[in-house]
């Protein structure tokens, strides 16, 4: 009964969709280079990525809800990755001020995350607005004196 109303209540809310940007230079970073030339390099910046991705739904941070024995052992049961390669990657992040972790350690916030969210009434808004102007750039080629007057219709 109390899962299905919780279904119910994740109905009602809109869809969000999260994303993470990735800077075009993310592999020619020297600190992502030498990441991925240690043994299980590739791993790590996979683990690194998935750490990122999981913060996404709270602006960037990661909470120890207290499953796990503690924070990295939480962490690598979500990310279904092993626990050393979790905390070796919490480290290395650490050590290059890309993540703050709390005195209590309980919470980590990664420092410059490039990421953001919107609803899907968003996504079909600026989907439709592109559509719109893809519109008007056809008709002011073929009838500008039209264009004109939609353009100011659209306003």
């Amino acid at each position: 009964m109390e899962t299905e109303n919780k279904e119910k209540e994740q109905e009602k809310e809109p869809k969000k969709y999260f994303w993470l940007k990735l800077r075009e230079h993310f592999f020619s970073q020297l600190a992502i280079k030498k990441l991925r030339k240690m043994p299980g390099g590739a791993d790590y910046v996979i683990v690194y990525l998935k750490l990122q991705l999981a913060s996404l739904k709270n602006d960037g941070c990661l909470y120890f809800v207290g499953i796990g024995d503690d924070l990295v052992d939480e962490l690598a049961e979500e990310l279904e990755e092993d626990r050393e390669s979790v905390n070796f990657v919490l480290k290395f992040c650490l050590k290059l001020g890309w993540i703050t972790i709390s005195e209590a350690q309980d919470i980590v916030q990664f420092n410059n995350l490039d990421c953001g969210k919107e609803t899907e009434a968003a996504v079909r808004m600026r989907a439709l607005r592109e559509s719109r102007k893809a519109q008007l750039t056809q008709l002011k080629k073929h009838n500008p004196a039209l264009a004109v007057i939609a353009e100011k219709h659209l306003q």
